[in-house]
């Protein structure tokens, strides 16, 4: 079955689109977790930090602190991350919906959903925004008691409004499934972590199964109601608009989203 590479986004009057692109890319066998504090400089500078604005006393904090997830998203749609596709929910700014297409690596093939929880005071918080999988997934940076990606290790000093950014929440949730390797000391499942140091066969095995059943529970409800959670159809390899994008004759543009 053909995989889904990335989801590209792009602006038309008005609207954020968003565009797949076919995957043509060959798996690979990196283990090791780089835990360096993101700190990305070059791609921060470039972004509106979200401050409070003197010039508009009528604003409130709430709808402040809409505008600056609103920005964020602007960022993540502007900055498009290959491999993924985000999309704030329809009853909450405050939840995302996303979809992982895990390109290379032990997983690679995986189609993993996921969902970013941003804290109710964000930006004005240390509390560093929740990446959940709905499935379980045996990995040494997930959590096995609730599905949560160990985002600590990347972010050591919280949350920064004046340097950090969800896209880098999800490039971070991206590179463990790239690079998985952790001290046990240091894992949010250290039994995951043994596993991979003591008997990386074992740990690939357990890996590939993971990827083989996402391919297929991709197709169940998701567990949210909202309307925007990421739902896939049965058979939808036979609609032709997803047809003809497999076969590299054309894009497929989703639903668009207003900001």
């Amino acid at each position: 079955m053909p995989s889904l590479e990335s989801v590209k986004f792009t602006e038309e009057n008005g609207n954020v689109s968003q565009v797949l692109t076919p995957n043509n890319g060959d798996a690979s066998t990196s283990t090791f977790v780089d835990s360096t504090p993101i700190q990305d400089e070059s791609f921060s500078k470039n972004l509106p930090i979200c401050e409070s604005d003197a010039s508009f006393p009528s604003v409130t904090l709430k709808q402040e602190r809409l505008h600056c997830i609103y920005r964020e998203y602007d960022a993540v749609v502007k900055n498009f991350i290959e491999g993924v596709y985000v999309t704030p929910g329809a009853e909450s700014p405050l939840v995302w919906f996303g979809l992982l297409v895990v390109r290379t690596g032990i997983f690679y093939g995986g189609l993993f959903r996921f969902t970013i929880t941003i804290p109710e005071e964000f930006p004005d918080t240390n509390e560093i925004p929740i990446v959940q999988f709905e499935e379980s997934l045996f990995h040494p940076l997930i959590n096995p008691k609730n599905n949560c990606v160990d985002l600590n290790r990347f972010f050591p000093s919280g949350w920064q409004r004046d340097r950090n950014h969800i896209y880098q929440v999800i490039t971070a949730t991206q590179g463990i499934f790239f690079r998985c390797q952790c001290e046990p000391s240091q894992a949010a499942n250290p039994e995951a972590s043994i596993l991979l140091k003591e008997n990386r066969s074992k740990f690939v095995q357990l890996a590939h199964n993971a990827v083989r059943r996402s391919r297929t529970q991709i197709y169940a409800l998701p567990s949210s109601d909202d309307q925007n959670a990421i739902r896939l159809i049965v058979g939808w390899i036979s609609l032709v608009p997803l047809l003809t994008f497999l076969e590299g004759l054309q894009s497929l543009r989703l639903v668009p989203f207003k900001i």
